[in-house]
């Protein structure tokens, strides 16, 4: 690893009180992130990497130039085009609260198939403390034939199903939106 990325790794574990939430998915990354750190910052002091910065580089970068001890929250959309990726960022960032949004066959040729894709994803489960939280898209049927592997508390969320922790209902799209 590099210096800058040990740097960085040093400097989230000196912040012993800071939440640290990682992100995954083959899609709705960004999206989560931004709505999630919208919601967090009614309450707590933020920081959230700004676009798809969701690279060891990008993310190092960030915590070194922009988290400060007055953060309370660190929000950090993890990116993967192969296996190990989320590993990485995992190792950088230690998360003890974890997302997986949806799961799709982005970057198979680097990842060579949809199963590579899924256990790459599930690296950021693997990584959760058992005192971790995972929020997981049961409406994604392989996130959903997967939540087993999780060895932290699972929130399941979705549209489709009241098995769910939490899920939408009577959704209707109007002229204004949803």
């Amino acid at each position: 690893k590099s210096e800058f990325f040990q740097e960085a790794q040093e400097i989230l574990e000196e912040q012993t009180d800071l939440i640290k939430i990682g992100i995954t998915g083959s899609f709705g990354k960004t999206s989560m992130k931004h709505a999630l750190n919208r919601m967090l910052e009614e309450k707590y002091y933020t920081l959230m990497p700004p676009g798809s910065y969701n690279t060891p580089m990008g993310i190092t970068r960030v915590v070194r130039e922009q988290l400060k001890p007055i953060h309370q929250v660190f929000v950090a959309e993890m990116g993967a085009k192969q296996p190990g990726d989320i590993e990485e960022l995992c190792e950088l960032v230690a998360p003890k609260y974890g997302m997986i949004t949806a799961l799709g066959e982005c970057h198979l040729e680097s990842f060579g198939s949809f199963e590579n894709i899924i256990n790459t994803k599930f690296e950021l489960m693997d990584a959760l403390p058992e005192d971790g939280i995972a929020v997981l898209n049961f409406d994604d049927p392989a996130i959903r034939a997967n939540a087993h592997r999780v060895k932290c508390p699972v929130i399941s969320y979705g549209v489709n199903g009241e098995d769910l922790d939490f899920w939408a209902e009577d959704i209707r799209y109007l002229d204004r939106g949803m």
